[in-house]
């Protein structure tokens, strides 16, 4: 992506209205006191004391963060907290980064805010402590949230819907009303869902490799090496299932945009140093939004949402977000990976006739009007034999 293009894009963002829907929570880090030994005096059990502790939104909170780091200034939260202490946090969170958090709704009975308590030991995440893992949404508030989600559509450009939390907020009932929403409200909306993608109906689903190779029938795990051509077939059956646009997340091997007769790749980013990709399917989903949601066709918003999760990858133990001048800053150092499943499988490649010049694209229907040939040895294509030269040339010298 080119500067200028990105400069349109971090400019139009700014004015997009996005609505988040779906499953809100906090990440909680507790650090805990190392060498404390102290003994309660009424029970006689070890006392475990804390030194710090920090909060930050996760789940579709993460999503809203990213859009609001990224510069995004209308951003509207739909979803339901519990009465207890962490929806406060969470509500004040919001609130702090610009995150209008009307449409969260509080729920009395059987309703904890979902909250993943983590503490930890001398940088090392121990035993996580979770919260709203056993919600359940009753009929009263889905009707009061499906008519606040309907009420603000006229003021919306573009909707995510997050789910990672079964059933929570997503009962059936909930997701037959939204899908109603997405046909009379004729808007685009994004959908990263977890257990429940085949549910929802009319929306741009992100998913990833190990997702679709699920949706198409394949027997996989999440830490199966996926090859490309079994992944295009599963991709073609998927649509033939949904009827609709679907973006496929690979990691470092890039994207693949599937539409109507159509498959297209955008190439995975060279990322250097150690990398954690938790939370950049929420910078990805962000970022896919925000330029959509403006005047990016799919496969520039999809370029784009993919130099934002490179980003992201490279900030370890937190879920981090892309700020504007990270995004400028990365797009001007960009070094794509091209072939990567070409270039991780051996097996897969062919070489011109009689030589060890490997053939990654064969020859194309365009008429040649030049050529370009570099005698100093640059282009690894004219080097075939290069070796046999030089060897006693400079074996010599």
């Amino acid at each position: 992506m080119n500067s200028e293009l990105i400069e349109t894009l971090l400019k139009e963002v700014r004015d997009i209205r996005v609505g988040v829907i779906g499953d809100f929570c906090q990440d909680c880090y507790w650090d805990l006191c190392p060498e404390d030994d102290v003994v309660s005096v009424e029970t006689g059990i070890a006392v475990q004391r804390f030194t710090k502790q920090r909060y930050s939104l996760g789940g579709a909170g993460n999503v809203a963060m990213n859009l609001s780091d990224l510069g995004v200034q209308n951003i509207y939260a739909f979803g339901v907290v519990g009465k207890d202490p962490f929806s406060k946090q969470m509500l004040a969170l919001m609130n702090e980064n610009g995150i209008n958090s009307d449409g969260m709704l509080y729920q009395e009975e059987n309703w904890n805010t979902p909250c993943y308590i983590k503490p930890i030991t001398n940088g090392v995440e121990g035993h996580r402590m979770d919260f709203g893992c056993f919600n359940t949404i009753s009929p009263e508030m889905e009707s009061v949230l499906l008519s606040t989600i309907r009420g603000a559509m006229d003021h919306l450009d573009i909707v995510i819907v997050n789910q990672q939390l079964p059933p929570g907020l997503h009962s059936d009932t909930f997701i037959e009303g939204l899908n109603a929403i997405v046909i009379e409200a004729n808007k685009f909306f994004i959908l990263d869902s977890r257990d429940l993608g085949d549910k929802y109906h009319g929306m741009i689903k992100k998913i990833n490799d190990y997702e679709v190779m699920l949706a198409a029938g394949h027997d996989v795990t999440p830490f199966d090496d996926i090859d490309i051509d079994d992944l295009l077939d599963a991709c073609k059956k998927a649509f033939e299932k949904w009827q609709h646009a679907f973006v496929v997340t690979r990691g470092h091997k890039g994207c693949l945009i599937v539409k109507p007769g159509n498959i297209s790749e955008i190439p995975g980013i060279k990322v250097n140093g150690e990398i954690d990709s938790v939370g950049a399917g929420d910078t990805f989903i962000a970022g896919l939004a925000a330029a959509f949601g403006g005047q990016s066709k799919l496969p520039e918003a999809t370029e784009f949402a993919n130099l934002m999760a490179s980003i992201t990858v490279t900030k370890l133990n937190e879920t981090g977000t892309a700020s504007p001048a990270e995004i400028r800053e990365a797009a001007s150092e960009l070094n794509y990976l091209y072939h990567q499943d070409l270039a991780e499988n051996v097996d897969k490649a062919v070489y011109w006739t009689d030589s060890s010049i490997e053939v990654i694209n064969g020859p194309g229907t365009d008429e040649i009007k030049h050529i370009i040939f570099d005698h100093d040895g640059t282009l690894s294509v004219l080097r075939e034999g290069w070796e046999r030269v030089m060897q006693p040339v400079m074996m010599k010298a």
